[in-house]
């Protein structure tokens, strides 16, 4: 793809095929099951990346605290990089991406956004509920004939099979090995 409107225009293309997939989509015993399966995995993948954040969150933020009370103080070796030393302010991303391999798959998996959870030094209060929309069960929308059942839909389910590019059907397709992710910091 080698312009913005081929993007879009593929992109729409997915968006229609998400679409047809989902009317002719059964919620059959075998596929609630696949569906509970893979949204367990997307949110264990949650999890793990929230606590990846936690943890370089709270090291970032005693560095930040070590340097007021130091201010004149510098590192010797600081992995986070030199910019929150001198910024005094970070911004952490995780980032939750399905990619799977099969090639039935590979334009969608190449423009579906990721999950994102996003921490930074301006926001004191990070926690769990919160970052990963857990107060609510996500069985709106296409996922809608779940309610009622005691499946707990996750945010990260919603985002990639009723906001994105995969069809419900789709799951059956995807393991939890498809799913990765990634934290990166901005200073």
């Amino acid at each position: 793809m080698k312009n913005k409107k081929e993007i879009k225009e593929k992109y729409n293309k997915l968006r229609g095929r998400k679409t047809a997939l989902d009317r002719r989509f059964q919620f059959t015993p075998e596929n609630i099951k696949k569906i509970e399966e893979f949204n367990a995995a997307l949110l264990r993948k949650s999890h793990e990346l929230f606590d990846k954040i936690t943890r370089q969150k709270e090291e970032l933020d005693a560095l930040l605290k070590f340097r007021s009370a130091f201010p004149k103080v510098k590192p010797l070796c600081f992995s986070g990089g030199l910019g929150l030393w001198e910024e005094n302010s970070y911004t952490i991303t995780g980032e939750l991406f399905i990619k799977s391999k099969r090639k039935e798959l590979a334009d969608i998996v190449r423009l579906q956004a990721p999950y994102t959870i996003i921490a930074s030094s301006t926001e004191p209060e990070f926690d769990r509920v919160s970052a990963l929309m857990e107060d609510m069960n996500w069985d709106i929308e296409n996922l809608h004939p779940l309610n009622g059942r005691a499946i707990h839909i996750c945010y990260a389910t919603h985002h990639f099979f009723t906001d994105g590019l995969f069809a419900l059907s789709d799951i059956a397709l995807l393991s939890e090995n498809d799913i990765s992710l990634s934290v990166s910091l901005n200073s």
